[in-house]
């Protein structure tokens, strides 16, 4: 009678398995069967591999580490007779087939990360049970058909310390400590998640998921164990963020604060026919007629949108080349001195509200000196400097917007 269960009793001919296409370059072959009605999950080496003593003792301590463990992302190891292992059958995918499939499910940052963090608690409980797989790859991970969950399979090349040799690790997936020949730790299993995460990015081909992750990448599969996370559990934590709908409310909420903000700040008053005082101080300092034309930075002129040019308020005579002017004027000044803001690294509140400021006053000033000029016509003109300028200020808005919605979504 076997230690592990009633299995002298089970019948499983060979005749009764059925091959499964697994690990193709593994020294061992895989099948599934029937046992009592339950279909389960068999693992034997390869008769060319049979006979070797070394091979037999690490299947053997396969079973004998897994069968002590319970986790839902962990394969379980039901019964061991005669160098053969049987465990639950997973009706599912190898992260290997699934890649190398045309369509598969791990293409969107929420599946990934879903994926990956199943993946490291799986990797977490086998460290707080002082294993170490040491042999973590897309053969190693299935995912399945309902549900999409993780299991993690072949502790082959686990080390504990009760079992502490291991014969090797698998070429492309080793971590730099393993090919030097020296100690193993839990930072070896992290560096292997890291490259298995690094093919998923890859293969999904999506340059906005490869920002995304590409820190995390990096830290995992630093050169030397130090670098990397100092725990599975601590990789969790330092998952790239889901876009949940708390974080596009978050940008919407952001968004709309700064639309209120700038229409405070920004929304212009109504130009009110001024005093004789304020008159005379207009007078002074404004342009000639003639010379409307704003004083320019050096920055470079961001454009503005056409349909914003082609809403002048319709004009006639004299006035209405005065009133274009004017308007032409005004938004070659915002295009000058206040839209280059939109384009640099970093918004600087306080030297944009100037450049408004400055262009503003720029503004009333043409206005005064055109309705100087234009008396019978005074009314148009300050109302389309109050158009244009609230016509740019909602353009100024926009940017803002804008801008503050790509750096939510950078840094998520």
């Amino acid at each position: 009678m076997s230690e592990f269960g009633n299995i002298d009793m089970l019948q499983l001919t060979d005749s009764a398995l059925e091959p499964v296409d697994l690990h193709p370059q593994s020294d061992c072959e895989f099948y599934k069967g029937h046992i009592y009605g339950r279909m389960h999950f068999v693992k034997r080496l390869k008769p060319s591999k049979a006979a070797d003593p070394i091979r037999r003792e690490a299947l053997r301590k396969e079973f004998l580490v897994g069968y002590k463990l319970d986790h839902p992302s962990i394969a379980k190891y039901l019964f061991y007779k005669e160098g053969t292992i049987y465990q639950e059958y997973i009706d599912g995918v190898t992260i290997a087939q699934l890649l190398a499939s045309d369509r598969h499910a791990l293409t969107s940052h929420a599946s990934i990360a879903a994926f990956v963090r199943q993946l490291l608690n799986a990797v977490s409980y086998l460290h707080s049970q002082e294993i170490l797989h040491l042999d973590i790859k897309p053969d190693n991970i299935m995912l399945t058909r309902v549900g999409h969950n993780v299991k993690l399979l072949d502790l082959g090349c686990c080390l504990t310390a009760v079992h502490d040799s291991t014969p090797g690790f698998t070429p492309g997936y080793q971590a730099p400590e393993q090919v030097r020949g020296c100690d193993c730790s839990e930072a070896t299993d992290i560096y292997q998640v890291g490259v298995v995460v690094k093919q998923i990015i890859d293969r999904a081909n999506n340059k906005r998921l490869s920002r995304r992750w590409s820190q995390f990448i990096a830290q995992a599969t630093a050169a030397e164990p130090s670098g990397r996370f100092a725990s599975a559990s601590e990789c969790v934590k330092e998952l790239p963020r889901t876009n949940s709908i708390a974080g596009k409310y978050v940008a919407s909420t952001v968004g709309m604060l700064v639309v209120g903000a700038i229409a405070l700040w920004l929304w212009p008053k109504p130009m009110n026919t001024p005093t004789e005082p304020e008159r005379a101080i207009a007078t002074e300092s404004a342009p000639p007629p003639d010379t409307l034309a704003p004083v320019a930075t050096s920055a470079p002129p961001s454009p503005l949108p056409a349909e914003v040019k082609k809403s002048a308020t319709p004009t006639d005579g004299d006035a209405g080349d005065a009133a274009a002017k004017l308007k032409s004027a005004i938004m070659a000044d915002y295009e000058a001195n206040v839209y280059h803001f939109f384009s640099g690294p970093e918004f600087n509140d306080e030297a944009f509200f100037a450049a408004v400021n400055a262009v503003r006053n720029r503004a009333t000033a043409m206005t005064d000196s055109l309705a100087k000029a234009h008396p019978d016509r005074e009314s148009t003109l300050r109302t389309t400097a109050t158009q244009t300028i609230a016509l740019c200020q909602n353009h100024c808005g926009a940017l803002r917007i804008q801008m503050v919605n790509d750096t939510v979504s950078s840094s998520r």
